[in-house]
């Protein structure tokens, strides 16, 4: 049988209409662009306080148009993330139902390694006289 059925284009929606579209990414480009500003601001009051890192949290729940909440999620943390990272950051994230830990550090691990070593010297090396 070499006589196609002709079907109305109009049928099934193309799967390009789907995908992330312009609202979403829009919506997805402003949530993170918050959730950073909030970050930076963060890392910087950390700094002038003498601290080497910040804990702090993300949202858990985002009202993204079309899109699940779990799938707005992994978007936003992996390019918070992603973004972080290409920044020089090092960053471990704690999520749970109740809430979204991050952990960002600007300091490397030789740092982190030659400051316990200072901190072991120097206790070493205390006494009372």
């Amino acid at each position: 049988m070499s006589d196609k059925i002709q079907i109305s284009a109009d049928a099934l929606v193309p799967a390009s209409n789907l995908r992330n579209n312009n609202l979403q990414k829009r919506n997805l480009k402003e949530v993170i662009t918050d959730i950073l500003k909030r970050i930076n601001d963060e890392l910087l009051t950390s700094h002038k306080e003498g601290q080497h890192h910040v804990i702090t949290t993300m949202p858990i729940t985002f009202n993204i148009a079309s899109m699940s909440n779990k799938d707005s999620q992994r978007y936003i943390y992996s390019t918070v993330i992603d973004e972080l990272i290409s920044k020089g950051y090092r960053v471990w994230i704690c999520p749970s139902k109740d809430g979204c830990k991050i952990k960002i550090t600007w300091m490397s691990q030789t740092d982190e390694t030659e400051l316990r070593y200072q901190t072991q010297l120097i206790a070493t090396h205390t006494v009372k006289f």
